[in-house]
């Protein structure tokens, strides 16, 4: 039946190699939408509508300024007027002791990402100040009460953060220990929706590819902005991740994504936050 169906809106087409694309990607999205792609889970089947609707508020939540936009620069180029970005840690660290101090570092950080954010038209940002030697979980707990009251957490439909297997330490601490608390304590919307972005390793699981390729070139930009973190190099290859996950969703580029209802989200990071006993 499917099949029919798509030769059957195939034939609408007089372009041979346009009917053909459309072949293409309408079986790609069938097999999207009745969970036969290989990458998807039973659990938390395929989403298949659009993640962000016209009234949807969104918070990007990265624990350091570039995270944002590694992982979700389409999302925040294509629906800049939804996003809020709140970043935990300038992640101020010390390239050498006189010219790039800590200090130095957090200040240099924290000019790119609101050059950035100006360049993606994002209102709504904050960043706060912190340095020192990595791991930084004791001086981001001291911000704790500041997080709270900075940002309304309960006022979003849909929250972004790193997945909670990422390959960096903070990352999952961000996404395990110190966001869960700062929801529990805030509150949150009953149907809001936690969604996984990749940073610093992939997603098994996703469950929503967002195309990018009409804003790619944005999204490339927005990195070269943090040149502290290599510039326009440094956009080149996380572009190739997204043109990986392109091949998956059958789009040029794409950003990959994990979505799961709130509740389970402060289930899930119970059971993996074991590493942080604060």
């Amino acid at each position: 039946m499917k099949n029919f169906l798509i030769t059957l809106i195939s034939l609408f087409i007089p372009c041979k190699k346009k009917r053909r694309n459309v072949r293409d990607y309408l079986r790609a999205r069938f097999n999207v939408i009745s969970n036969r792609n290989p990458m998807m889970i039973k659990k938390y089947p395929c989403f298949p509508n659009a993640l962000i609707k016209k009234n949807h508020r969104c918070l990007i939540v990265a624990p350091h300024p570039d995270d944002e936009c590694i992982g979700c620069g389409g999302i925040i180029s294509k629906y800049a007027s939804n996003i809020d970005v709140l970043i935990i840690n300038s992640s101020g660290v010390a390239r050498n002791k006189k010219e790039l101090n800590a200090e130095h570092m957090a200040d240099i950080r924290i000019k790119e990402f609101n050059q950035c954010m100006n360049k993606a038209k994002i209102k709504n940002r904050w960043i706060f100040r912190i340095f020192g030697t990595p791991p930084m979980f004791e001086d981001i707990e001291k911000h704790f009460d500041e997080y709270l009251k900075t940002v309304d957490f309960k006022s979003y439909d849909r929250i972004f953060m790193p997945h909670i297997s990422d390959g960096h330490k903070e990352h999952r601490y961000v996404s395990t220990c110190l966001l869960p608390r700062l929801l529990e304590k805030s509150g949150f919307k009953k149907a809001s929706l936690a969604v996984f972005y990749e940073v610093w390793s992939t997603i098994d699981d996703p469950n929503y590819f967002e195309d990018i390729s009409s804003v790619v070139k944005n999204k490339s930009k927005l990195l070269s902005i943090y040149k502290s973190q290599g510039g326009d190099n440094y956009a080149k290859r996380i572009l190739g991740l997204n043109q990986y996950r392109g091949l998956v969703s059958r789009y040029e580029y794409a950003e990959a994504f994990k979505i799961v209802p709130m509740t389970d989200f402060l289930e899930l990071a119970k059971k993996e936050n074991s590493d942080f006993p604060i």
